[in-house]
């Protein structure tokens, strides 16, 4: 090999080493380009994981105070109150409703009787719907309190009509239950003839 072809070689290898530099100079720009987003992303986070808890938390107390709010009304036999736990599950945070009572927490269906769980039930879609920002304020329900026991209909028909004030709210309710029908401010009475129905006001 001659002296040319070590001077050619020698460009060669330069020209390769200042590209070299150049990718490393660039990759490098890239990292810490990468290090800020990264810790943007990780302060966003922490935003987002601040705004999450201040919402659940406003979110449990609405319901809570709701639904324990209509269960204090019904006299039942062991007296609940009602309990938001939003907990981490399966990379997602779920929400799970519970009854409490003198400090033990339990499922609403695994409480003594359905009774109470219809009452939880209904409140929990009105805690629902004043949280949503539902502007219509008329529900219609089939049949709310099917699984409550009959001497506790009338503290229901109560409950039914403090919520109605409270919230201005107005209930359609599809019941046979003669305590629910009475404290109605108007009573549709739907009979049938040969197979046709007919609304009687």
């Amino acid at each position: 090999m001659n002296w040319s072809d070590i001077q050619e070689k020698l460009i060669e290898k330069k020209a390769h080493q200042k590209s070299l530099s150049s990718d490393i100079d660039k990759t490098q720009e890239q990292i810490e380009d990468l290090e800020v987003a990264l810790e943007d992303l990780g302060e966003c986070r922490m935003l987002i994981q601040h705004a999450a808890q201040e919402t659940q938390n406003l979110l449990k107390t609405d319901v809570e105070n709701i639904v324990t709010s209509a269960l204090s009304i019904i006299p039942f036999k062991n007296q609940y109150e009602f309990l938001v736990e939003f907990v981490p599950r399966r990379n997602t945070t779920e929400c799970d409703l519970l009854f409490t009572r003198n400090g033990q927490s339990m499922k609403p269906l695994d409480s003594s009787g359905y009774g109470a769980a219809d009452i939880a039930s209904f409140a929990v879609r009105i805690a629902y719907w004043k949280l949503s920002g539902e502007l219509r304020n008329t529900m219609i329900i089939d049949e709310p309190f099917s699984n409550l026991d009959k001497e506790k209909h009338e503290y229901a028909a109560e409950m039914v009509a403090r919520i109605s004030e409270e919230f201005t709210i107005q209930f359609i309710i599809s019941s046979h239950e003669p305590s629910l029908i009475n404290c109605a401010d108007k009573i549709f009475t739907v009979k049938q003839k040969k197979g046709v129905s007919y609304v009687i006001e």
